[in-house]
């Protein structure tokens, strides 16, 4: 069946959303650059066009994406959305911070002080430059408690024993806790929501070099 072409119109919708950042990209290796890429369908049909089966994806990680490998797990449509919402979010604040400054008056932006370091602003580096699963395992777990498998349903490669290593760290962290009851639960705790908080003051140049620090190839 030939390929259904996409309207200008929802061409237009998908490529603003995203900015042209792949999703995938950020979501991994927290890559917020813009790429050549193309439009896919999640769900591989390229016969629904539907805007919620749409996102921008580089060129590689839309080959990977349709691409379905016999023995390595692939993406999967719940982990790119997932993803897509993550990028979501950070182009918001990131649109928000530019309003904001925008609206500060031209001495102050020429005024520049330097950022002070703190050893909880060090603790939320270090976690930003952690292992993107681990990030990944905080933020879901964010607004509200989850079991290690609905915390699994979302970290590929899906292997129950990797997520419960992950969530663990989390905890010796102090990160998370568990809940008591019939399924043990993970929720933030007040310490974690701290360190996200210290994370969120902190420059983007300064979190870029830290994580560049840890995961550049030389």
């Amino acid at each position: 069946m030939p390929r259904s072409k996409i309207s200008k119109g929802l061409t237009a919708q998908v490529l603003v959303r995203s900015r042209r950042r792949c999703c995938i990209c950020f979501g991994l290796h927290r890559d917020s650059a813009t790429k050549e890429g193309q439009i896919a369908h999640l769900d591989r049909n390229n016969q629904n066009s539907d805007p919620d089966n749409l996102v921008f994806l580089c060129l590689t990680d839309h080959n990977l994406y349709d691409v379905r490998p016999s023995q390595a797990k692939g993406f999967t449509p719940e982990e790119v959305k997932h993803y897509r919402r993550e990028l979501d979010r950070f182009l918001s604040e990131e649109l928000k911070g530019h309003e904001r400054l925008m609206r500060t008056p031209p001495a102050a932006k020429r005024k520049e002080t330097p950022f002070e370091i703190t050893p909880l602003h060090q603790k939320a580096l270090s976690f930003f430059a952690s292992p993107h699963r681990n990030v990944l395992a905080l933020m879901t777990i964010f607004d509200h408690s989850q079991t290690a498998e609905e915390v699994n349903e979302v970290i590929a490669p899906h292997e129950i024993a990797w997520t419960t290593s992950i969530l663990r760290d989390l905890v010796n962290e102090g990160w998370i806790a568990q809940e008591g009851g019939e399924a043990t639960r993970f929720e933030i705790t007040s310490e974690g929501r701290g360190m996200l908080a210290a994370l969120a003051e902190i420059p983007r140049p300064i979190k870029e070099e830290a994580y560049n620090r840890v995961w550049s190839i030389s």
